[in-house]
């Protein structure tokens, strides 16, 4: 009963008062303000403490109930707009903090005050938890489903890395033991339901780049319009010929995982 009386005394009385004294400052100045809601704490201060020490508990925690508890209406008081709405919400924390504390500082409810806390703090803790990793994983969603779903070659092929290509395009790019490099360039989504066999080369031709003068050789993936390998330093057209035949699409699990890596910057945004 004791914590509870402490708890209603601080919420029904901080906000109030530091209203009034807002009203104090603004028409008589600064020190009658100052002098008020100072005159409020104090005495908040001795009545708590006395009553914790009536009930046997820590007297100087009397101190610490009226300060936690003074937090929530100093928040609502410093913010932007009316305050109104906020009021009794404001008032309500406001109590349930300082009467935490003072069963704290109390022998007899210690231990549910300690459970408690735990509970009203790890409430809103885990709520946070679960906002933040929420919109993380929506972040994540989103980003990968701008991206294409990148086909490999299975095999003697190696791999050297993945890219993302202008246009959104996955582009798996593979070195050749006798010298040059197979890009395997894919616009499929995640959520398309993708063949993995049965591939042939279509129409090839040479490609000049009107900048560097680098030529590379690009073919079109027959029946496969998502697909187009491309030969690069000295990759032939037979090369992608052959390569044709061990196309498969990237797992789901594995292209998430492979975003997943270059997904992790200093801060997603």
């Amino acid at each position: 009963m004791t914590a509870t009386g402490v708890g209603l005394l601080v919420g029904l009385v901080v906000l109030p008062a530091g209203f009034y004294t807002l009203i104090l400052t603004w028409s008589g100045g600064l020190p009658i303000g100052a002098l008020v809601m100072g005159g409020v704490l104090v005495g908040l201060v001795i009545a708590c403490t006395l009553a914790i020490r009536r009930a046997g508990g820590e007297p100087f925690l009397g101190l610490f109930a009226v300060l936690v508890g003074s937090v929530p209406p100093l928040v609502l008081l410093g913010s932007e707009g009316s305050p109104g709405a906020h009021w009794a919400l404001s008032m309500a924390i406001s109590g349930l903090l300082a009467t935490a504390v003072a069963a704290l500082a109390i022998p007899a409810t210690r231990r549910v005050a300690a459970i408690g806390s735990a509970v009203v703090l790890g409430i809103p803790a885990l709520v946070a938890a679960v906002v933040v990793a929420t919109g993380v994983l929506d972040d994540y969603a989103e980003r990968a489903a701008v991206l294409a779903r990148p086909y490999e070659l299975s095999g003697d092929y190696t791999q050297a890395y993945l890219s993302t290509g202008p246009d959104g395009s996955s582009i798996a790019v593979y070195e050749l033991a006798d010298g040059g490099e197979i890009h395997v360039a894919s616009t499929a989504s995640i959520d398309d339901d993708l063949p993995d066999s049965d591939f042939s080369v279509g129409r090839c031709h040479e490609k000049i780049s009107n900048i560097t003068q680098q030529r590379w050789v690009e073919c079109a993936v027959a029946d496969a319009p998502w697909l187009v390998l491309t030969g690069h330093d000295g990759a032939t057209p037979e090369d992608l010929a052959e390569s044709v035949e061990h196309l498969e699409p990237m797992s789901k699990l594995d292209f998430y995982s492979s975003f997943a890596r270059s997904y992790i910057e200093v801060v997603p945004g």
